[in-house]
């Protein structure tokens, strides 16, 4: 009875502290508007949680962002190999205080990219460059390159939880892995426009739009053991540029409606203290969506015929990529079957599907080679900034490009090896700001030609 009572008042003691701050800010809103002034001002309530180095809130509302790039030498110029920072469960939201206090609360990870192609000494030293080539602002806090060694036959797996990935024999992949025994969209069969081969080096895949649901069937699995499930994807939608279309989600996201449930979230955070603070702060970019905004959202059905989520899948933008997403034992039915249905929130490419449970590992070889240099096309020296991570972020607006050197190589391959890179990057983006849009100016006529004509291509398939 104790406890009840105790907890009835905390309760109460919450409500009220909630109210409080909420007649607070609806008077501070209404006076504002009175005053003319705009949601788009410098300063925020959240100002006074050590944030100010990121306010202001984005021009565009709830636009779904697109993804800062990293190109690689190929020996003569810098080539896109792909897009980055796609930490889970979302790196990039339109109210940057919102965004980066997700991020310094340790709510949004890393982000880990394997290369596509090769990389190229330039003058001597390993080189990438990273670019911002969209309407948006990003905060790199650090990046460091993987440099993995192993067989010739064997390929490099990224897992959905950017954390780890893993080295897999081809032949034994190819070998064990269980093909979908159907996959149906709205009741027909469409398996066979599907890869049998994920190591084929030409990407053939389908291109599926908005709203599209995928059901993929399997058999012949193994109970009581959980599953691997491997996909290649590619990005294709258009999302450069502000979203100016309007949508009940978009309006909740605005940044009106993100400061009220914000001040509700600070409130249940201050009230509860620093012990229950995680679980508040893990469960706000579901509960704004964030992550489903150009995705393939992968579930799996239950024993009760209903849908588990599994992962929110972010294809990567320019090149496609090979994915290892862990679906848990109970996801396979007692007969050897497993059901996934796939949702694409965005037009998206998806040309191979595939569950591996018993997986042969090769061996491999791995260093860390760390950022020696780092020059920022507009601010020049950001070495300190980028060399580790310590929230002191290197800031890129459009038309911005970072060339970053690393350290000499220990380990060499031996015969029948190869070298396989991946960068590991943390930090978030957010939607451009107004003093920063005027500060990039005339960015679009700054792109590469590779940038252009990928946007041309891009906006000539958009519906």
């Amino acid at each position: 009875m104790k406890k009840f009572y105790q907890s009835f008042i905390f309760l109460t003691k919450a409500a009220f502290l909630i109210l409080i701050l909420l007649i607070g800010w609806a008077y501070i809103q209404g006076v504002n508007l009175f005053k003319g002034k705009k949601t788009t001002d410098q300063g925020t309530f959240l100002d006074g949680w050590g944030v100010n180095d990121a306010h202001a809130d984005a021009v565009g509302g709830g636009g779904s962002g697109g993804c800062p790039h990293v190109a690689v030498f190929s020996g003569t110029e810098f080539k896109i190999d792909n897009d980055f920072l796609l930490g889970k469960p979302k790196s990039f939201f339109s109210d940057a205080n919102l965004i980066r206090l997700l991020y310094e609360h340790s709510r949004i990870g890393p982000d880990l990219l394997k290369f596509s192609l090769p990389l190229v000494r330039k003058n001597g030293r390993l080189a990438i460059q990273l670019q911002e080539i969209e309407e948006e602002e990003t905060f790199v806090d650090s990046i460091k390159l993987l440099r993995v060694i192993h067989p010739a036959s064997a390929h490099v797996f990224v897992d959905s939880s950017f954390e780890k990935y893993h080295v897999l024999d081809n032949a034994k992949f190819s070998e064990k892995t269980a093909l979908p025994v159907s996959i149906t969209h709205k009741g027909e069969e469409i398996r066979n426009i599907f890869s049998k081969d994920i190591f084929n080096s030409e990407f053939k895949a389908a291109t599926f739009e908005r709203g599209t649901v995928l059901e993929l069937a399997f058999a012949n699995l193994m109970p009581g053991k959980p599953a691997h499930f491997f996909v290649q994807s590619r990005f294709r939608d258009w999302m450069m540029g502000r979203d100016m279309t309007f949508s009940v989600p978009q309006t909740l996201r605005s940044p009106l409606a993100l400061r009220a449930a914000m001040f509700v979230a600070g409130a249940i955070y201050l009230a509860l203290g620093n012990k229950a603070s995680g679980g508040i702060f893990a469960t706000i970019p579901f509960f704004f969506g964030m992550g489903q905004e150009k995705s393939i959202i992968f579930s799996y059905k239950t024993k009760g015929g209903s849908y588990k989520k599994i992962v929110v899948h972010e294809p990567r933008d320019w090149r496609s990529a090979n994915e290892a997403i862990t679906f848990p034992k109970e996801a396979i039915r007692s007969d050897g079957s497993m059901t996934i249905k796939a949702e694409f929130t965005k037009r998206h490419q998806l040309g191979f599907a595939g569950v591996l449970q018993d997986p042969v590992v090769a061996s491999s070889r791995e260093e860390v080679l760390s950022v020696t240099r780092a020059t920022h096309s507009r601010l020049q020296d950001v070495t300190n900034e980028i060399a580790q991570t310590n929230k002191s972020y290197t800031h890129l607006i459009p038309g911005d490009t970072v060339e970053v050197e690393f350290s000499e190589p220990n380990l060499s391959p031996n015969e029948g090896e190869q070298t396989t890179y991946l960068m590991q990057s943390y930090g978030f983006y957010t939607a451009l700001r107004e003093p920063y849009r005027k500060i990039a100016g005339d960015w679009q006529s700054s792109l590469s030609s590779e940038a252009k004509s990928h946007y041309e291509q891009l906006t000539s398939n958009t519906s």
